[in-house]
């Protein structure tokens, strides 16, 4: 059996009942879907494997579609996720083609939901992934649009709390590579460190990134404890990529105060747990960032990509 990423589905086992009162009731199906969703997320955090987490979940949102269920979050959420697991994979042609696919699937989900209580969330997400498959794709011109319509997205901006917009506000300072910019997105992390540290940690991972990668020493310095801090205060939530890109960052840090043995360790450790987890993404950059430690200079090693 072919069981790439494109052709193999787990089977949905369900009582006739189950399936009757999933296409009598939206909550009922919307309540299904999320703890689908939820059960996928816990499954990748767990297992760091994006694509295992891929194979698990598309049967889910594949019979939901096969169901003809409309208007569930949980079911957008889901499809969001998937395109998650395949832009984290490594990002071939093919996953972004698919990728997309479930990014507008999961948008039509959502913009006939009922519900609005994780709404500026989920949209935010959405921009967000729907952005870095762009600029994977190269299409540069696309993918500035899609980050302006989610900043500037009316909707979002009178409903959607910083966290919220956290993820597709970060990526288009992100796009721009303005210092002025970083340093504002610095600033107004403060707001939702406590109610998102997930979002206050990428927030500041991405900060350390472009000082570091533009040669900003001593501002990295400054931040590396906070870095940490916000790492251990959100690490229990993120999935394996997540925890790979930090001791990344980390490695580099550790370079750039002249720890070159140290932060060789880290890369190789790093580059083993990427491998084993089939963060092909990952590997590569870690593969960049050996070399570059190897030379010395570390400066501009990592490309801010996602995660």
């Amino acid at each position: 059996m072919d069981q790439s990423a494109g052709s193999w589905i787990a089977p949905v086992i369900v009582s006739a009942a189950v399936r009757e009162a999933l296409l009598r009731d939206i909550s009922y199906a919307d309540a299904f879907f999320a703890v689908e969703s939820r059960r996928l997320r816990k499954l990748y955090v767990k297992y760091g494997n994006p694509r295992l987490a891929y194979l698990c979940g598309k049967g889910v949102a594949a019979f939901g579609r096969e169901l003809g269920i409309t208007g569930s979050m949980g079911l957008g959420i889901l499809e969001i996720m998937l395109a998650e697991m395949l832009i984290a994979s490594g990002a071939s042609a093919d996953d972004l083609d698919r990728a997309e696919s479930h990014l507008t699937i999961g948008r039509n989900q959502l913009e006939l939901t009922a519900r609005t209580d994780q709404l500026p969330k989920v949209f935010g997400q959405w921009y967000m992934i729907m952005a870095v498959s762009l600029k994977a794709r190269g299409k540069l011109n696309d993918y500035s649009t899609i980050l302006d319509e989610g900043v500037n997205d009316d909707w979002m901006v009178s409903r959607a709390g910083p966290g919220d917009r956290a993820a597709v506000v970060r990526q288009r300072v992100m796009m721009r590579q303005s210092l002025e910019e970083h340093i504002v997105l610095l600033n107004e992390a403060h707001k939702y460190k406590y109610s998102h540290p997930l979002e206050y940690y990428r927030t500041l991972k991405r900060v350390v990134e472009f000082f570091a990668n533009n040669g900003f020493v001593e501002s990295s310095m400054l931040l590396r404890n906070e870095f940490m801090f916000a790492f251990a205060q959100s690490s229990d939530r993120m999935p394996e990529i997540g925890k790979v890109s930090f001791a990344r960052d980390f490695a580099q840090l550790s370079a750039l105060r002249g720890e070159l043995g140290m932060a060789k360790k880290l890369a190789i450790a790093a580059m083993r747990r990427a491998e084993s987890a089939a963060l092909f993404g990952q590997v590569r950059q870690l593969k960049v960032l050996s070399e570059a430690i190897d030379s010395g200079d570390v400066r501009g090693a990592l490309e801010q990509f996602h995660v």
